[in-house]
């Protein structure tokens, strides 16, 4: 519940005007005009966090300093005061304002900022019971997004003379640049057709959107992964056809049959491949190279032996013939004397040189080829045991050779069956990653299924909480509450008869009869039935509220409802006592005062008339707040008016 409790005026001075409220009542202030009545709205408007500052020039503005109200917010009570705004000025949004269960009033001296409107709204707001709430306009709309504060409770409290009668609009402020869609828009949150979680809301939906839109495209991914495993899968089981490890006959056609025949490769093993010692190919090839060594080295002996052999049957032939020419010429008969001459024969004392020298050549020669005769048959034997171990050594090596290629061939053919072990491992191991991961896919794209399903109902769910048309629908359903209860409320008053309802798109009130309904700001008549049309509507909103718990603050404000049944010229203010005063329009009068009495009575609403009507009646009497202002008696004391205008004048 949030009402008035007092409304303070600090002027430069430091002294307080207090008007006292009471609250759940009905209050009246009544005089005559031009004593500062209509400038209530302005002043209360003001500190409810308007920065715009409306008060009428002239005695109020010159006069007052500060402007303050005391509400009432349940248990506490909030107490907003705001400077006028600087000379020139026309906004302020400076606030001083204090929250405890029993404020304690401020001297001027006490009084400077210590927020500002923004703030202000924000906590009353929240005091309140106003829920974080967004409305954002529909796609290809230019407005911005609106959220509903306290400020917007203004059109549902407030009735300034100006507009409580008035056949074109309905609510205060309407007629003023895009209010008309704000008093629309916050309406569906005031009255309860759009969830008090809405932004909440919003914001799920908006996470809920993203969130499908992820699983989504995963599931897209996962999808496209499982076909390409698919594909991936037969083209497995062709590799593994090549490698000999199913039969080529086997040609499956879906998925299914290529995982089951990739399944029955699970138990391969690999044939065993027995490797030949690659130290034992080095060792026979080191000895290979030894026989080698050993059989160019038996050659090069045999060659010398050989090359020794020619070079002695040589000597020895020239050595045969050299004697042989010797004994031919028988110049030594007797052999080896040389006691003889040997061309004469005759018998020599001593043998000249000559002859020495051919005789020891002869001997020479015979010794010689009587020592290579000798030796002849050795070197034959020698020559021929090492042509046996050159062919041995041969023998050997070709065997090396062989024993060598064998064991290389050997290796090879292990090599290419290891070769072919690996290459079938390989597409084993594709078969097995394929197997592990497929059946992983599998279950991932069905979660993923599962969780698109499950996300796209909750979104649609919360669609439909938001949507615009259920949002219509609850609101033309709040709408007929609220408009039976306008027929209801019409019954007291003297208006025109008939089904009573609120165009919401209109922002006007509409009566029903007969084939053509009547619109208040088309074709309704007479300024009694716009009084009476502005007073039901305001009313039944206020109970629609009120019922149920909307965070609205509970007061209203009528400025001047009388104004078109009196002239405010009318001398004595007194109903009854006026002659010029038709017994209908008091009857209309009485009828109004009367509903407002009991509508508060029944809700508990504060109700503030501000009216130069002044009933003679026990219980309008003792609703008057203050003094009935006349005379002096005003909203602004007649000495602060004196005052300020000596000031001006020094």
């Amino acid at each position: 519940m949030m009402q008035v409790k007092a409304i303070l005026l600090y002027n430069f001075t430091g002294e307080i005007r207090r008007i006292d409220f009471r609250l759940n009542a009905v209050n009246i202030i009544t005089g005559k005009s031009k004593t500062g009545k209509s400038s209530i709205v302005d002043i209360i408007s003001y500190c409810m966090g308007r920065s715009s500052f409306h008060v009428a020039a002239g005695v109020i503005q010159d006069t007052v300093a500060w402007y303050a109200v005391l509400y009432q917010l349940d248990e506490v009570e909030v107490l907003v005061a705001k400077p006028r705004p600087d000379l020139g000025q026309a906004s302020s949004n400076q606030v001083y304002f204090d929250i405890a269960h029993h404020v304690t009033i401020p001297n001027l001296s006490e009084l400077a900022p210590n927020s500002n409107d923004k703030a202000l709204v924000d906590e009353l707001s929240r005091r309140i019971g106003i829920s974080p709430n967004m409305h954002m306009p529909a796609e290809g709309q230019s407005s911005e997004p609106l959220t509903a504060t306290l400020r917007h409770t203004e059109y549902y409290v407030f009735q300034p003379q100006s507009v409580i009668a008035s056949r074109d609009v309905l609510f205060y402020r309407q007629s003023e640049p895009q209010i008309a869609q704000h008093i629309k828009v916050t309406m569906n949150y005031f009255l309860g057709v759009v969830q008090e979680d809405r932004l909440r809301l919003m914001q799920e939906l908006t996470e809920k959107r993203r969130e499908l839109r992820l699983a989504q495209r995963k599931l897209e991914e996962t999808t496209n992964l499982v076909v390409e495993r698919a594909n991936r899968g037969i083209s497995i089981v062709t590799e593994a056809q090549q490698v000999g490890l199913l039969p080529s006959d086997a040609q499956p056609q879906t998925f299914d049959e290529a995982l089951l025949l990739l399944q029955s490769l699970r138990g391969w093993q690999p044939t065993l491949v027995t490797y030949t010692n690659e130290d034992q190919v080095d060792l026979l090839q080191s000895d290979l190279r030894t026989l080698r060594a050993t059989f160019n080295e038996t050659r090069e002996r045999v060659q010398a032996a050989e090359l020794y052999a020619r070079s002695a049957d040589g000597y020895s032939s020239e050595a045969t013939e050299q004697a042989s020419r010797l004994e031919s010429i028988e110049l030594f008969d007797n052999g080896d004397s040389m006691d003889s001459c040997p061309l004469c024969g005759s018998h020599l004392v001593e043998a000249p040189v000559s002859a020495q020298a051919i005789f020891r050549s002869l001997q020479h020669l015979r010794a010689e080829l009587d020592f290579v005769v000798r030796e002849k048959p050795e070197l034959d034997t020698f020559i021929t045991g090492l042509r046996t171990t050159l062919d041995d050594l041969r023998r050997q090596i070709d065997q090396k050779q062989l024993d060598i290629q064998a064991l290389i061939s050997e290796q090879q053919a292990a090599a290419e069956l290891r070769d072919t072990n690996a290459r079938t491992a390989r597409v084993i191991g594709r078969v097995s990653l394929y197997l592990d991961i497929t059946p992983s896919l599998s279950d991932e794209s069905l979660d993923l299924g599962r969780q698109v399903e499950r996300l796209q109902r909750e979104v649609d769910d919360l669609e439909e909480q938001l949507d615009s048309e259920n949002i219509r629908i609850r609101r033309d359903s709040v709408l007929n509450i609220i408009g039976n209860k306008m027929t209801e409320l019409s019954r007291e008053l003297d208006v025109e008869p008939g089904l009573y309802r609120l165009d919401w798109n209109k922002l006007t009130v509409v009566v029903d009869r007969g084939l053509k309904p009547i619109v208040m700001n088309v074709d309704m008549g007479s300024a009694a039935n716009h009084l009476g049309s502005h007073l039901i509507a305001l009313l039944a909103l206020q109970w629609y509220f009120i019922t149920n718990n909307r965070p609205v603050p509970s007061f209203l404000i009528l400025d001047q409802p009388t104004q078109v049944y009196f002239p405010p010229d009318v001398d004595e203010n007194v109903v009854g006592f006026d002659e010029r005063v038709k017994d209908e329009d008091r009857e209309a009068v009485s009828k109004i005062f009367d509903l407002l009495f009991q509508f508060s009575r029944d809700t508990g609403i504060q109700i503030i008339l501000l009216d130069h009507a002044n009933l003679n009646t026990p219980e309008f009497q003792e609703a008057i707040v203050d003094t009935v202002w006349r005379g002096e008696n005003a909203l602004i004391p007649a000495h602060w008016i004196n005052a300020a205008g000596d000031q001006n004048a020094q």
